[in-house]
């Protein structure tokens, strides 16, 4: 939606970047208490009332004509995506058995189809019927808020018989096992710079399109839709090579690698091939998410839900809240500046990824 609001002159992209920072902020706050909560009582209508408040705050954005009221409905949008995560994150790793990485990875790669379709009904639908369009969004929020309650039951049930099972199987010492806060901090460390440079792609990408590569606002929403699309793969076929391989050498590589492309994207002025470096930077930007979650589940045995909460809500929104920053550079000193910022960004990523804390047994 960013490109059609600052194309209008409705916002600036500092306006735009502080959009993003409105729905990270109300869902960093909330998120892990919902988590804390979750982890003493299973609440699974939560994650319905949640996917509905997202599609609600959403829809409403066309309708506002002040920017205040923007912020206040994509804050709505922000608590519902609190309530969603750390139940469901807690679901994903309870359900997954051994195969965390694998299972995370499903996990995510449900939020990278979301983020396929997005732009695409979004760009659709305002081109369409103006910035009224956004209403199309509470349709796929009631649908699947209505999918939720009403297999609600059956999954609390689920999740019940797969602890008691589970339960019968492990050993009185893994029973006694204690949460390593020290670890799960050096673990969310990463997960904090993966998520500022990947809300700083999904904030600019399209806005670079637009203004540097002079390419339409649809154009720019339709990028975002093949990193989507290749991320979808790449979150799945990243949590099995995790699992094979490690979560820690997983995330390393996937830092290290990424790199050099968006160096590359930053420094091109060719469409096209600025458009085949989304490839390689969106493999890399989501292999890694299932392992670095996955991870810092494993530091919090006894309390899952408060490490989604943590990973999926407070840590996922720093890159939110760091947007902003990347709006006000882009403002002063133009996009090119701020891209040259996120690049920096990923090189401290890479840098964080060595003091990352060995992969626990499982």
């Amino acid at each position: 939606m960013l490109p059609f609001l600052v194309a209008q002159g409705n916002i600036s992209y500092a306006s735009a970047s502080g959009l993003v920072f409105a729905t990270s902020a109300v869902s960093s706050l909330i998120q892990p208490v919902f988590g804390y909560l979750g982890d003493r009582s299973s609440k699974q209508w939560l994650m319905a009332l949640g996917v509905f408040l997202s599609g609600l705050g959403l829809a409403a954005m066309g309708y506002m004509d002040h920017y205040w009221q923007m912020f206040a409905v994509v804050a709505v949008s922000g608590a519902g995506v609190a309530l969603f995560h750390p139940e469901g994150g807690k679901t994903a790793n309870i359900v997954a058995g051994n195969q965390k990485g694998m299972g995370m990875g499903l996990f995510g790669a449900g939020g990278n189809i979301g983020f396929t379709i997005g732009p695409v009904i979004a760009s659709a639908a305002m081109v369409a019927f103006g910035l009224k369009g956004t209403a199309v969004f509470i349709i796929p929020g009631l649908i699947v808020a209505i999918i939720f309650l009403a297999s609600a039951k059956n999954l609390k049930r689920y999740m019940r018989l797969t602890a008691l099972n589970e339960s019968e199987d492990v050993s009185e010492e893994s029973s006694r096992e204690k949460n390593d806060w020290p670890s799960f901090v050096r673990a969310v460390s990463s997960v904090f710079m993966r998520s500022i440079v990947n809300y700083g792609l999904f904030v600019f990408i399209p806005l670079y399109w637009v203004s540097i590569l002079g390419q339409s606002k649809v154009s720019g929403s339709i990028k975002l839709t093949l990193m989507a699309v290749v991320g979808v793969a790449a979150t799945v076929g990243g949590g099995m090579i995790a699992d094979r391989f490690g979560f820690v050498p997983m995330i390393r590589a996937a830092n290290i690698i990424m790199f050099p492309f968006m160096l590359a994207l930053v420094m091109t002025d060719n469409v096209v091939i600025a458009t085949l470096l989304l490839i390689p930077i969106a493999v890399c930007n989501s292999a890694p998410y299932s392992a670095m979650i996955a991870l810092s589940q494993s530091f919090l045995p006894k309390s899952i839900g408060l490490a989604s909460g943590i990973t999926l809500g407070l840590s996922v929104s720093v890159g939110g809240m760091f947007s902003p920053v990347l709006g006000k550079v882009a403002d002063a000193c133009g996009l090119h500046a701020a891209m040259y910022l996120l690049l920096a960004l990923a090189a401290a990523a890479i840098a964080v990824s060595f003091i990352l804390p060995p992969q626990k047994d499982r």
